[in-house]
């Protein structure tokens, strides 16, 4: 019908009659030669039938007297029929005694038949077999086979004698319709005419004359009497159009009085929406403060001696300021996103780190369940994206906090997909992820699902006083994604768990990239490793892991399967070069297991690296004696396990395991260097002149970047052999300084070597080291192996850029025992034991600490967040020299929340601050006093 859309109507005409004529007549003469073909089968079946009897009757003589030659004479008069192809004559026994062939037969006759009577059509021939009858007696039997040339010269004459008569057919209705056509074109065209001429003037008095009194007459009369009411509207619109502009003005008069009144009611209600955000913001802040001072000091009175009644009090406390703040929190949240004041803002971030770090920040929470922690980041999701992270955290930990209160056993997992299921390529600017947080809970039911998002909801009522909460955080989610670009939703069934989906559009990074792959492709190239986990969901997920680093996983449930598969595979001479174990497993946990494959002659000992909670650390004694080469904390990071695994493959030592202090011996190599080293933080700048000093080298400092690039121009670049250069400074950074001193150097082959120094070791830190001109780069705080290990490298290669080696990131020192403010074994680790540089890094630190205190009072005074960050990180940097683990945790907090604005828990983070400085000033200074570590117990830490 499309076809014939804009076909003029005459020739609409001619073809619909040209087609029904010739379907009628295909239809028609199709039949006809079906019928005719059935009757000159059917015919030809009767004349075979009665030629098979005649010449039957014709052999009885042959068969009496069993004379074949007479027979076959008798079959040959059957040449006289140029369709029969072939004939049989078959005796009593159904044996062929005579046959008959034509030149045209193609496939022989059998040696036997039956004897029945039958007749059959197979593919282009006709086959009759007939009994011969002699005195009622049927003695032999007659085969006549025939082709079906009759049938076939039939079928073609019939063919063409309808093709004639499909074409004179034709002709003649083509005539008839060529002579008839006019009787409807021609009002038709005079109709089209006359409106083309109506629209061509504008005149609507013109009118269309009928042809007749039928269909094309009435839709003539009809169109007239259209044109005579749009003439009478057009006059009556001449009329109005008089008196129109006086009426749009006194409608313009009442829609500018409607539009000052809403206008007025929209500020009132704006300013009523700025009125409660204020009284909101106020009460929150008036309420927050007394709720940090509660906080605060139950932190501090947990970490005295109580008595068990006490401490229960004081947790009661501690447990209700906590719910109290997040009920705040919540409804803060609420009133911003419901009065339109939520910004976001938007920076890059690696989506690998800042997932596992969210999901660990409440591992403990479900360690203490007893549940399993897991995550799973797709390989084809870029890892650096940019957009407000801070939000996502916000969304992320609310519905992993409401999948672990809602769970009792089981797991709680966090999935992390491309929404769309294919990789960005470079031309897109956004990509659209999906996480899912499933639980294994107590699920919601369906007639419950639809309102778990609306405000002060949940699955049931009854579930705010039995597990808390204010029913605001699904509806803050769930808002904050819809302004992140996305959608959020439920799938759940009773008992059965929940899993809540939300997709967020992320803008990729120009440094985007896929998921972490292996530094050193031939350690783990085709590596079998044996996987021993209970959770079904853990061991995938590792298997995945492992298999997109090209090893080879093998997994089981259990230490009893696993065990099996090692003694088969060392019987085998194909043993597993690494195990991984889970710590915590039914009837048999990852010691028993570990202690089994030691004791066991007949298994040859992998490499073991263990998984554990973050509650469950082992001992490093029993780590050694059970031949466990390193452990990770659950969940595990895709980096952490690919560290963990080549350090084990490599035999580094593991952070994790103890370590002897290594007597300083100088390198060979790097002797009577001349370095410039840039660091803004003294105990920084202390410790890495002694630990250069006594390498034999010529040191010079720099406080920042500009002060750098002075010393740089005082002196020739050529007289100074490497520069090791802090990222983050003020005036100018890390990475300001190093790029000036590339532009510097321009295209000359004199390159300086510069190594970086950071506080980062999170993916992509590297990345940005190397791209601001710099060679390597180094983790804070600095272990002498890694900081030689750098030397060497970039002197090897002065005089071209790398990009091939990573450097090897080692895992945290050891974690402090409770109480305790300074980790000396970290620092005798980092300065080689020796006492003289902890003594005066020691000094360092209890000189600046008090300026720095001050500064950080003054810029939270003016709240200037970003004074407050830079002096935050200093604080941080400095702990971290001294191994103050506290100090420094509680200064990153700071950090982290300076970027937040307004500052909320500056002060509370303050207090915390100051008090774990004090302890770290006063355990520092009894060690500079006594020569030990006294006092260290003095001095809680701040949990």
């Amino acid at each position: 019908m499309n076809l014939l859309r804009n076909v003029s109507i005459k020739n609409k005409i001619y073809v619909i009659v040209l087609l029904t004529t010739i379907a009628a007549l295909l239809v028609t003469c199709g039949i006809i030669c079906l019928v005719d073909q059935t009757l000159v089968r059917d015919e030809m079946k009767v004349d075979l039938s009665i030629l098979a009897r005649t010449i039957g009757a014709n052999c009885t003589t042959s068969l009496s007297f069993e004379d074949p030659e007479l027979g076959a004479e008798v079959l040959k008069t059957l040449q006289a029929h140029p369709s029969i192809l072939q004939s049989g004559l078959y005796d009593q026994r159904g044996n062929r005694v005579a046959e008959y062939r034509s030149p045209h037969a193609d496939s022989p006759l059998p040696q036997s038949v039956p004897g029945a009577e039958m007749l059959k059509l197979r593919e282009n021939v006709m086959w009759v077999m007939s009994p011969i009858i002699f005195d009622k007696k049927a003695i032999g039997t007659i085969v006549i086979e025939s082709n079906l040339s009759p049938v076939h010269q039939r079928l073609k004459r019939n063919l063409k004698l309808s093709a004639v008569c499909l074409l004179f057919a034709l002709l003649v209705a083509f005539l008839l319709c060529a002579w008839l056509k006019g009787a409807v074109t021609r009002p038709v065209e005079h109709l089209v005419d006359t409106a083309r001429d109506i629209s061509s003037r504008g005149d609507y008095s013109i009118r269309a004359t009928p042809f007749g009194e039928d269909e094309l007459g009435l839709l003539v009369t009809s169109f007239n009497k259209m044109l005579s009411q749009i003439e009478s509207k057009d006059a009556e619109l001449k009329r109005h159009r008089d008196t129109l502009e006086q009426k749009v003005e006194a409608r313009t008069s009442e829609l500018q009085l409607t539009n000052d009144q809403l206008l007025a009611s929209k500020e009132q209600a704006e300013e009523a929406a700025r009125a409660k955000s204020q009284f909101l913001a106020n009460m929150s802040h008036e309420i927050r403060t007394p709720m940090n001072a509660i906080l605060g000091m139950s932190e501090l009175a947990l970490d005295t001696s109580l008595t068990s009644e006490q401490r229960d009090y004081v947790e009661t406390v501690q447990d209700s300021a906590e719910a109290l703040l997040t009920i705040i929190n919540d409804i803060l949240d609420f009133s911003k996103i419901e009065a339109g004041r939520v910004d976001l803002f938007e920076t890059e971030f690696h989506l690998r780190d800042f997932v596992n770090t969210a999901v660990k920040s409440l591992a403990i929470k479900a360690h203490e369940k007893g549940l399993e922690l897991l995550t799973e980041i797709a390989a084809e999701v870029p890892d650096n994206l940019i957009g407000d992270s801070d939000r996502l955290r916000q969304i992320l930990l609310n519905l992993m906090g409401n999948a672990i209160k809602f769970t009792s056993q089981g797991e709680v997992g966090v999935y992390v997909s491309l929404a769309d299921q294919t990789e960005p390529n470079a031309d897109q600017k956004t990509t659209m992820v999906q996480f899912q947080v499933v639980d294994t809970g107590i699920g919601i039911p369906k007639n419950r699902q639809g309102s778990v998002f609306d405000n002060f909801e949940q699955a049931d009522g009854s579930m705010t006083r039995r597990f808390g909460g204010t029913g605001l955080g699904l509806t803050i989610s769930s808002q904050l994604v819809e302004i992140m670009g996305g959608k959020i939703w439920l799938e759940s069934e009773p008992n059965k768990g929940s899993t809540f989906s939300f997709t967020v559009a992320l803008e990729l990074s120009p440094n985007a990239g896929p998921a972490l792959k292996p530094t050193n492709p031939a350690v783990v190239e085709d590596l079998p490793v044996l996987i021993i986990d209970d959770n079904k969901t853990n061991r995938r997920i590792l298997t995945t892991m492992l298999a997109n680093w090209h090893m080879k996983p093998q997994a089981f449930p259990s230490g009893a399967d696993g065990l099996t598969s090692l003694v088969e595979a060392t019987s085998k001479e194909d043993p597993f070069p690494l195990l991984i174990l889970d710590c915590q497993m039914p009837e048999m946990d990852g010691y028993t297991v570990a202690k089994k494959i030691k004791d066991n002659p007949n298994i040859r000992q992998p490499k073991i690296l263990m998984l554990t909670s973050l509650d469950q650390k082992p001992q490093e004694m029993s780590l050694e004696e059970l031949g466990i080469s390193g452990y990770l904390t659950k969940p595990v990071r895709q980096s952490d396990l690919l560290d963990g695994i080549l350090n084990v493959l490599e035999d580094q030592p593991d952070a994790h395991l103890p370590q002897e202090p290594v007597n300083p011996k100088r390198d060979p190599e790097l002797q009577g260097l001349n370095i410039l080293v840039v660091e803004d933080t003294p105990i920084n700048q202390k410790l890495i002149l002694r630990l250069l000093e006594k390498q034999g080298h010529d040191v010079t400092l720099a406080g920042d970047g500009q002060e750098a690039l002075d010393r740089l121009s005082e002196k020739q670049q050529r007289e100074f052999d490497l520069v090791l250069m802090d990222v983050q400074m003020p005036v100018l950074d890390g990475f300001g300084a190093t790029k000036l001193i590339r532009e510097g150097e321009g295209q000359s082959d004199s390159r300086l070597p510069i190594i970086g120094l950071t506080a980062h070791a999170m993916k992509g830190d590297r990345e940005r080291c190397l791209e601001a001109g710099m060679d390597e780069y180094v983790t804070k705080p600095i272990r002498s192996q890694d900081l030689f290990s750098a030397m060497r490298q970039v002197l090897k290669r002065r005089s071209e850029r790398s990009v091939s080696v990573k450097p090897r990131l080692e895992d945290p020192a050891p974690p402090p025992s409770p109480g305790i403010n300074i980790d000396f074994d970290a620092i005798r680790r980092y300065t080689e034991g020796d006492e003289n540089i902890i003594r005066e890094a020691s000094l360092v630190f209890i000189e600046e600490t008090p300026r720095l205190v001050e500064e950080l009072r003054d810029r939270l005074a003016r709240n200037d967040t970003e004074e407050v960050g830079r002096v935050a990180h200093s604080l941080k940097g400095l702990a971290a020299s001294m191994a103050a683990v506290n100090t420094e945790r509680i200064a990153a907090r700071l950090e982290e929340a300076a970027r937040v604005h307004p500052l909320e828990q500056g002060n509370e983070l303050f207090a915390l601050l100051l008090s774990a400085i004090e302890g770290a000033r006063d355990t520092l200074q009894a060690y500079i006093d006594h020569g030990s570590e006294t006092g260290a117990d003095e001095n809680p830490v701040l949990q």
